[in-house]
């Protein structure tokens, strides 16, 4: 075979793969509006009260349910966000519904999700208040206080990111190891720090590499305002 045949077949070869990988990749993305779509059938029975129990965006959802991209990282973080089961959405037809799933219903509920330089302050529960549309889906059990906050900075970087929505229980014990928001004395927004141990004394840890100021010394007049149990990135 010469080398200007050998070229050809592997080009057509080439061509064959993507459009195959190309055909599966949207056959992935259907599976997965139709899987969304029983979801909100089942669950909700209508697109208006998913909207309103989960705080997903309108035109997000409609354009998920149409044409909009559907990847791997969006439906994890969909499932998340509604309460599904891991991969829920990528399991074939006839695998149970949300309503033939018990514990996800009970455990589950929405948090809200508050401005981050209002967490531990005296107006956060009266913006909470304010604004009962600002909600998240919560898929485990969580305390009746817990709450949501947006990463601002990468002080805790690659564990806390700008963006991610991270999950704070005020009455979750905090222990070395953990992390936690914390306000410090003087700082006009809280921020999230590792507590770890030293012998007999206590830091706080910034993960990014280089940070200013990585470790600091735990005080009497520093703030936790919660402990962390959860992160997910609000994609």
């Amino acid at each position: 075979m010469s080398l200007s045949i050998l070229f050809s077949v592997l080009l057509l070869s080439n061509r064959y793969v993507k459009k195959r990988m190309a055909n599966m990749i949207n056959q992935d993305m259907e599976h997965r509006r139709k899987r969304l779509r029983q979801w909100i059938n089942d669950n909700y029975g209508s697109q208006a009260a998913f909207i309103e129990k989960t705080g997903i965006n309108q035109g997000e959802l409609s354009g998920l349910l149409r044409n909009k991209s559907f990847g791997e990282k969006k439906a994890r973080n969909l499932e998340l966000l509604a309460g599904m089961p891991s991969k829920w959405l990528d399991q074939q037809d006839g695998q149970p519904s949300g309503a033939e799933i018990e514990q996800i219903p009970a455990m589950a509920r929405p948090v809200p999700v508050i401005p981050l330089e209002l967490a531990g302050s005296n107006k956060m529960n009266e913006w909470i208040a304010d604004h009962p549309e600002a909600r998240r889906f919560r898929p485990k059990a969580c305390g009746e206080r817990t709450f949501a906050v947006a990463a601002q900075d990468i002080s805790m970087a690659p564990y806390i990111v700008p963006e991610m929505v991270v999950y704070i229980d005020p009455d979750e014990p905090l222990t070395p190891g953990r992390c936690a928001l914390v306000q410090f004395e003087g700082a006009k927004t809280p921020v999230f720090r590792r507590l770890v141990a030293d012998g007999g004394q206590e830091y706080w840890s910034a993960e990014a590499q280089g940070w200013i100021e990585r470790f600091r010394a735990r005080t009497a007049a520093d703030t936790v305002i919660g402990t962390v149990i959860m992160r997910a990135m609000d994609d």
